[in-house]
């Protein structure tokens, strides 16, 4: 409840998240210097690999609040960039959101 003693618990907790994230577009997307909201107060991913799988090369991380999915096709997503994106598998994880916003996050393999 008191906002100085959750930005000091938020703080360490993006610190050593950064740490670990070397791509700075993800690393701001996934723990944004400035609290966007009190830590706790939603899923933050308290885990063992989940940075670290979202930092490989071969995963992007596309905000569909920046960037609105527009439609679904026969082998993926079209991105309201107009960017088609082919997927072999589409998860809709609707109930999770992480920091700023939903995304799609995707691997080449």
């Amino acid at each position: 409840m008191d906002p100085e003693a959750n930005k000091i618990v938020y703080d360490f907790w993006a610190k050593k998240t950064r740490a670990r994230i070397s791509t700075p577009y993800k690393r701001e997307m996934l723990a944004p210097e400035i609290p966007p909201f009190h830590f706790g107060t939603k899923r933050s991913p308290l885990e063992t690999d989940f940075y670290d799988r979202v930092d490989q090369e071969n995963v992007e991380l596309v905000s569909v609040l920046d960037t609105p999915i527009q439609s679904f096709s026969e082998d993926g997503i079209i991105m309201s960039d107009g960017k088609a994106r082919k997927y072999d598998a589409v998860i809709l994880a609707t109930g999770f959101d992480a920091f700023t916003g939903a995304y799609v996050i995707h691997s080449f393999v």
